[in-house]
């Protein structure tokens, strides 16, 4: 019977007491006794099934105990996050912070690593655990340029290897597919001879190259050429002060959605100017960056430290200048790995440069001491030659 027909025929639920005798056994669902519904017009009555009932009540049952599990477990995560941790625990987060910011990283990088890791009151698990975090918090896209087809814009500050980089990326696809779908794009006209280097290189590898008007017919129709073509453009090294920048920006917007435009991050550069740069290219829609010049760097921490904290995917590392040289695609415990060699080579450097600096300054003083002695000889020989003669 439906819950329509109940209401409006007025059937009820009566206990079915006395009907039961001692030898049958009683019907019952947590404790209420068996149910019988009366029929008002004929007066019989039919017991409800309780297959339903049983399959219904063990159906909240299981309900109600997924639901204490989660409130269990919501708990004891509010505890965790609530809960005080031992001073040496964070001392041990402080001291990280610092380390990390003594690299190179910035500050906000640097806490959240510290907090993020592992707690433990060592301080060499505590580095290493704070070294997997950071790997971890490294995101990297190591396929993102093995695709045949598909259009990519560079941008970045001048001098931070974005032809260099381009140049790496048409011969890797040279190797790979061959040079019938590869197009070459250069917007900078702001420099002399800039557009000179790409139609150049175009010349070498026997691939076109668009400049000047003709780049910007192609940017408009980028969408239908980068379906069977590998578009790589080179933009102008401007920054936000200077007058170019906002025309190369809207020009660049007008890309579909389908092309990527890539950050080159340069592993020189000063975490201040890195953070001035991102806050100016970040008006577009990044997709990754590529960290170049990282053997030039005595830290790579600047540039990992811009990749954590804007989230942006690694895509690739140029760790030279020489176009023969592959560009490095790596997970991010590799790039860990390479940060901690490059400060241990640095800091073996300092020492020996300390220690070199120490040498010097004491064999000078060492010389200077002996022309003092030699001349003090001299002086007092002179004085008893003189006394000599007073006497005589």
């Amino acid at each position: 019977m439906s819950a329509y027909e109940y209401y409006n025929t007025g059937a009820r639920i009566t206990p079915n007491v006395g009907t039961q005798t001692a030898s049958e056994p009683r019907a019952s669902h947590i404790g209420e006794p068996s149910a019988e519904i009366i029929d008002p017009e004929t007066g019989s009555g039919f017991e409800s099934p309780p297959d339903e009932l049983d399959v219904m009540t063990e159906r909240y049952e299981n309900e109600l105990a997924d639901v204490r599990k989660q409130l269990d477990s919501l708990r004891h995560t509010m505890d965790k996050s609530h809960a005080t941790p031992a001073p040496q625990v964070v001392r041990i987060r402080q001291q990280t912070s610092v380390k990390l910011m003594q690299l190179g990283f910035s500050e906000i990088v640097s806490v959240q690593i510290a907090e993020r890791m592992k707690d433990t009151e060592s301080e060499t698990i505590a580095w290493k655990n704070a070294l997997i975090t950071l790997s971890q918090e490294i995101e990297c896209h190591q396929n993102e340029f093995d695709e045949r087809y598909g259009c990519f814009s560079f941008i970045g500050s001048p001098g931070v290897g974005k032809t260099t980089l381009i140049t790496k990326l048409a011969i890797e696809h040279i190797q790979k597919y061959g040079r019938d779908d590869l197009v070459l794009v250069t917007l900078d006209n702001q420099r002399l001879g800039a557009s000179q280097q790409i139609i150049h290189l175009g010349q070498i590898l026997q691939i076109p190259v668009f400049t000047g008007d003709k780049a910007e017919r192609l940017i408009a129709r980028v969408e239908q050429a980068g379906r069977n073509k590998k578009i790589l453009i080179d933009t102008a090294g401007v920054t936000a002060v200077d007058d170019y920048w906002l025309e190369q920006v809207h020009l660049l917007k007008k890309l579909p959605e389908s092309s990527k435009t890539i950050l080159v991050v340069s592993c020189t550069q000063q975490l201040a100017v890195l953070n001035a740069m991102v806050q100016d290219y970040l008006l577009l829609d990044v997709s990754g960056v590529v960290l170049t010049k990282a053997d030039e760097a005595t830290s790579i921490a600047e540039a990992l430290s811009i990749a954590v904290e804007t989230k942006l995917p690694v895509c690739a590392i140029s760790h030279s200048q020489k176009t023969s040289l592959p560009l490095l695609k790596l997970p991010g415990s590799s790039l860990v790995e390479m940060l901690v060699n490059k400060s241990r080579r640095w800091s073996v450097l300092n020492d020996i440069s300390s220690v070199a600096i120490k040498t010097d300054l004491f064999s000078q003083y060492e010389e200077r001491e002996g022309r003092s002695r030699q001349e003090s000889v001299v002086n007092t020989e002179s004085e008893d030659e003189s006394i000599d003669t007073c006497v005589d």
